[in-house]
């Protein structure tokens, strides 16, 4: 089964989040590569995750999805067609 908790902070601010979230997706960064990158070198090297205006996800979510009360609580598989290059 799938936990829906949710820190408390995550909840009454969403800027702890926020900082809570590129914090993890650094450490997730820094434990698949060999060397040791400092925040800035990992940040120019993966903008395409902290992009939040126009993040990754867009890629391959439908911004309704993104937004519903479904996303929110549980994981969905992408709901977007990919254009083929």
């Amino acid at each position: 089964m799938v936990s829906t908790w949710i820190p408390a902070p995550a909840i009454a601010s969403p800027k702890p989040a926020l900082k809570n979230d590129r914090r993890r997706i650094h450490r997730e960064g820094l434990a698949r590569t060999e060397s040791q990158q400092t925040w800035t070198e990992f940040a120019a090297s993966n903008g395409d995750l902290l992009n939040w205006k126009d993040n990754v996800q867009k890629k391959y979510y439908r911004g309704e999805t993104l937004s519903s009360d479904l996303a929110r609580a549980t994981f969905l598989f992408p709901d977007k067609a990919i254009a083929e290059p």
